[in-house]
């Protein structure tokens, strides 16, 4: 159903495994079909709340994202860079995902995560944002 909208994350070169394609939608429409068809037929209401918890979760762990590369707090940047990870791969923003990987990985081998790395989690972040509010939720209000 959503797929009209985007093209599916087929694991080529947009995939968060492959270095991220910036045409990679911001929301793999595979992800949203399967939420759908988990919700069921009435699920539009259902999935708007979802994903603005998501969103109102995730600007948290960014900014804790954030602190923790500031501070080199590199365990706990691990933690916050999995579960957002989790959560966007979840809900489809697989390239949000790859970049927590990125950081996670990254925090993993005692390293901080590289100087343009929490910007372009942000830039990500917004992008998936507004593909929610201007494509997606006006479909699932229809």
């Amino acid at each position: 159903m959503f797929g009209r909208f985007w093209r599916s994350n087929d694991g080529g070169a947009g995939s968060p495994e492959a270095g991220l394609a910036p045409s990679e939608p911001a929301i793999a429409a595979d992800a949203l079909d399967r939420l759908r068809e988990l919700a069921g037929d009435d699920c539009g209401a259902f999935l708007i709340d979802l994903f603005e918890e998501f969103f109102t979760t995730s600007r948290d762990i960014i900014d804790e994202m954030a602190a923790n590369t500031r501070d080199a707090d590199l365990g706990q940047l691990r933690k916050s860079s999995h579960t957002l990870k989790g959560a966007a791969l979840n809900l489809g923003a697989n390239v949000l995902a790859g970049l927590c990987k990125e950081g996670e990985g990254a925090a993993r081998e005692q390293r901080s995560p590289d100087a343009a790395w929490i910007p372009r989690i942000e830039a990500e972040f917004a992008r998936a944002r507004v593909e929610f509010e201007t494509v997606i939720k006006p479909h699932l209000q229809a």
